[in-house]
């Protein structure tokens, strides 16, 4: 894949990255006996991705509150309460180290702020939806490619955009829209969907049961695919008249043809459930949905919190350079109260500062360009 932009932003989906911390961790534990196995895992993670990518920008976009999915969907997410309240009646020592994972969270959102590394929540919003706001954004000029950093397959279908990619983390493999519109990846077997779009109605057909979002019964993996074929004039169209329009024109009228028991299911209850299906999970373009209450509001508060984060506060670790083992800097401290072990040797600390502070002053050099709207 060449690469013609010159600007590269990562964006980190902060819930996943975190999570897969959390399960690959050891029990590591800080003087203070707290548990820090998910904050040096995640950590560790964020710097190996930076090292490899040279970002100008790194943005951590987190969850928070309730998901507005809720209040739409009430059986959204369902399964994870009902797993939490078994845990927390019959598990105790898991439930322990969750509420554990909860603390080790909330110090890694002081670990963002001390490494100027911006973190964007907005209440209501999941970091799906911060990302999708951010990587559609016309305010960041075209030059910049957005690298979207998770596990979740879910934000294939924002490769419609054309200047995003995205990457897995666990396998290192890549993601991205080919000049001929085709989702392809790295490896040896490249093709992944004829289109974004057809990713996305694939995913709609399946359900995802790890958020209660139920799909049509009968249909899995290979139906899907064998169902949901390339309609070029709907390639980029993710909005919900022309989601109805390719059920009704091209999907509908090959089911009724086959007529087998699980086409048939999909004929009668398509248009009940296609609308609701795709207003949760679909990641659209917030700032076209105006008849989404708040959501134009939502986008423009999005947006202020990017461009104002990393401000003042959050450089204390860098300005000071001091470093003596008797009387340690600012950022050798913090991060000895950790127990991480570079924090006590100068070479390391030196180049984990580095690399934080090469990457603040790229960012600080994007976010003028994005502001004065430069090309």
């Amino acid at each position: 894949m060449v690469n013609h932009y010159t600007h590269t932003r990562l964006l980190v989906d902060g819930d996943n990255i975190e999570h897969i911390a959390f399960h690959a961790s050891d029990d590591l534990r800080a003087p203070n006996g707290k548990r820090v196995g998910t904050l040096y895992t995640c950590l560790g993670m964020l710097s190996k991705i930076i090292d490899q990518f040279s970002p100008d920008e790194v943005v951590i976009a987190k969850s928070l509150g309730n998901s507005w999915r809720e209040r739409v969907y009430p059986e959204y997410r369902h399964t994870r309460k009902k797993m939490l309240l078994e845990e927390a009646t019959h598990r105790p020592e898991e439930y322990q180290r969750r509420l554990e994972f909860y603390d080790e969270r909330d110090a890694l959102a002081d670990v963002y702020t001390r490494l100027a590394l911006p973190c964007v929540s907005f209440f209501g919003l999941e970091a799906d939806d911060i990302i999708a706001i951010l990587a559609e954004s016309k305010k960041v000029s075209n030059c910049v490619e957005n690298i979207i950093v998770s596990t979740d397959m879910d934000f294939i279908q924002l490769l419609r955009y054309g200047k995003i990619r995205m990457y897995n983390p666990i396998t290192g493999v890549s993601f991205w829209q080919s000049a001929r519109g085709r989702v392809q990846k790295d490896g040896n077997d490249p093709d992944v969907a004829p289109s974004p779009f057809c990713f996305y109605v694939r995913k709609l057909l399946i359900g995802d049961p790890s958020d209660g979002i139920k799909g049509f019964d009968g249909i899995g993996k290979k139906r899907a695919a064998d169902l949901v074929k390339d309609a070029p004039e709907f390639r980029n169209c993710f909005t919900k008249g022309a989601l109805e329009m390719y059920f009704k024109d091209v999907l509908i009228p090959k089911c009724e043809k086959g007529k087998r028991t699980y086409e048939m299911r999909l004929v009668e209850q398509w248009r009940e459930r296609i609308p609701i299906l795709h207003r949760i999970t679909c990641l659209k373009g917030w700032e076209r949905e105006a008849r989404v209450p708040g959501a134009l509001h939502r986008a423009h508060r999005v947006h202020e919190l990017y461009l104002n984060s990393g401000k003042d506060k959050y450089f204390g670790l860098f300005t000071d350079k001091r470093f003596d083992e008797r009387d340690p800097s600012p950022l050798s401290a913090y991060f000895q109260r950790l127990d991480f072990q570079f924090a006590w040797h100068r070479t390391s600390l030196l180049e984990f500062r580095g690399r934080y502070q090469t990457l603040d002053a790229r960012r600080r050099a994007l976010q003028r360009k994005i502001k004065r709207g430069a090309p």
